[in-house]
């Protein structure tokens, strides 16, 4: 099969630049789930029962890598500016964890910065601090990703 178009690639509202964050990468292997090499793939965490390596953007997005392994990309909790816990309805904590690209480069689990009522953002971590920005407000937030 020939490279998709990178226009093609889906986007994902919570970690809308995923190439440049190092969640997605140019790879021509086959994706575990679809069995396509569409020429990207993921190249993060996946938090399954199943020993998963290769799992294309498409898969992630569409939900379908979630139903086939009960798949997360993301370990995660969503909490506010100072730290409290937030509750979110059902459907969009699954979008982040079960159909948006992992967090590369921090430690898991992390932190999702919730703000204006919806979780932000995720745009990549730098200098030991993982960094978001609200998606209603555009205000920007970080934490410093320590072990």
């Amino acid at each position: 099969m020939a490279k998709a178009p990178f226009s093609d690639v889906p986007t994902f509202k919570y970690h809308p630049s995923p190439f440049s964050s190092g969640a997605l990468i140019d790879s021509d292997d086959v994706c575990e789930c679809c069995g396509l090499a569409r020429g990207y793939l993921y190249d993060g965490p996946v938090y399954c029962v199943a020993e998963v390596e290769r799992v294309c953007p498409w898969c992630i997005a569409d939900g379908s890598a979630q139903a086939k392994w009960d798949a997360e990309f993301t370990d995660a909790v969503f909490a506010d500016s100072h730290g409290e816990l937030v509750d979110l309805p059902r459907e969009v904590s699954e979008e982040v964890l079960r159909r948006t690209p992992g967090v590369v480069g921090a430690l898991q689990p992390i932190t999702w910065w919730v703000h204006c009522g919806e979780p932000a953002e995720f745009l990549r971590v730098e200098d030991e601090r993982v960094r978001f920005r609200c998606r209603v407000c555009g205000k920007r937030w970080s934490y410093r990703d320590l072990d």
